[in-house]
């Protein structure tokens, strides 16, 4: 419908935005309507985002156009202060990239806005008020077509929700009466998965200690995020870390893997103070899972190709983890896409 469809993928049929009619097809035709009848909030900031431009002049050169006093009260109604207003998007945290995109987003005048995944990367309290955002441009008379896997969106906006189950709408209705009452099987396990129904677990015991934090301060850019801090993570825990975003919970994770040096402290891995031998050493036992996944493969290369030089440096891996590891010997279709793709 904003017409981004990829080349190696095809639509059929058409779309109606208001007297326009177009082939789902024809997506530079769709594109034209950027603006004037559609607007979209892309998923991942870092790909929507001008790379080189401060936050600030992304919002004031966003048609239509604003001043600096205008630019930066629309930031501010998102939680982005003066600072955030003059970091360029790598500088800025993955909730606060993602409300800066928001802000470029929910001031144009389109009467369609697709938001996709709008809440992703957000703290409860900055996602109720992108939510009471949304709330306002529907009150005003805009349409909203919201692509999400966080049930409290629809919980939240009401309206109508389907459901998609291998490329078919598996149920569509009310979102008061799908949610509380489903009918089709797909719809009933996607509510039954919401981490909010999930029974209690006990705290699990916890065995050795996998690395430890002592007097540890972390910083970005020159600027004190958090510290003195002492903790330790042991095998078999979890430890779940909370806060608003651009707080820092980012940075702390890549400061304990070595990833950031810390301003102050000291880390210890395996009960052995980190220094550059042991994280050498240990380097591929200490692994991240990124926020933004399109930012971390290389994007010209395929899939595939990553995904091998990964196999050949890593470590043998534990039983539960074979079955996926042998199919790598018969890749997927996927790996010959790249990234963006």
């Amino acid at each position: 419908m904003a017409g981004l469809l990829p080349g190696c993928m095809e639509a059929t049929g058409w779309i109606d935005l208001g007297p326009h009619r177009l082939r789902a097809a024809d997506q530079r035709g769709l594109r034209a309507l950027w603006h004037s009848r559609t607007c979209l909030l892309p998923q991942e900031p870092a790909q929507a985002l001008a790379p080189l431009l401060p936050a600030l002049s992304q919002l004031r050169l966003t048609p239509p156009w604003l001043d600096r006093a205008g630019a930066l009260g629309w930031l501010a109604r998102l939680g982005l202060d003066a600072r955030a207003a003059a970091r360029l998007p790598f500088q800025l945290s993955g909730g606060m990239a993602q409300r800066l995109l928001a802000a470029l987003v929910l001031r144009g005048r389109a009467p369609l806005l697709l938001a996709d995944e709008p809440t992703k990367g957000l703290d409860p309290a900055r996602r109720a008020e992108l939510l009471a955002l949304f709330a306002t441009l529907r009150a005003e008379g805009r349409a909203l077509l919201l692509i999400t896997h966080d049930l409290a969106v629809p919980q939240a906006l009401g309206g109508r929700i389907a459901v998609l189950e291998e490329g078919r709408i598996a149920e569509c209705g009310p979102a008061e009466s799908v949610l509380a009452a489903p009918r089709s099987a797909f719809a009933r396990a996607c509510v039954a998965a919401d981490p909010r129904l999930w029974p209690a677990r006990a705290p699990a015991a916890g065995g050795e200690e996998v690395a430890r934090a002592e007097a540890l301060a972390i910083g970005r850019g020159g600027r004190a995020l958090a510290g003195p801090l002492d903790f330790s993570l042991h095998a078999g825990r979890m430890t779940a870390l909370l806060g608003p975003s651009g707080i820092g919970k980012t940075t702390l994770g890549d400061t304990l893997l070595a990833l950031a040096p810390p301003a102050a402290g000291r880390l210890c891995w395996l009960g052995r103070p980190l220094d550059t031998r042991l994280r050498q050493s240990l380097r591929t036992r200490f692994q991240k899972l990124h926020q933004d996944p399109t930012r971390v493969f290389p994007r010209q290369r395929p899939l595939g190709e990553s995904l091998a030089d990964r196999r050949g440096c890593a470590p043998a891996p534990p039983p539960p983890c074979r079955p996926c590891w042998s199919g790598w010997a018969s890749p997927p279709p996927c790996c010959a896409a790249r990234p963006r793709r």
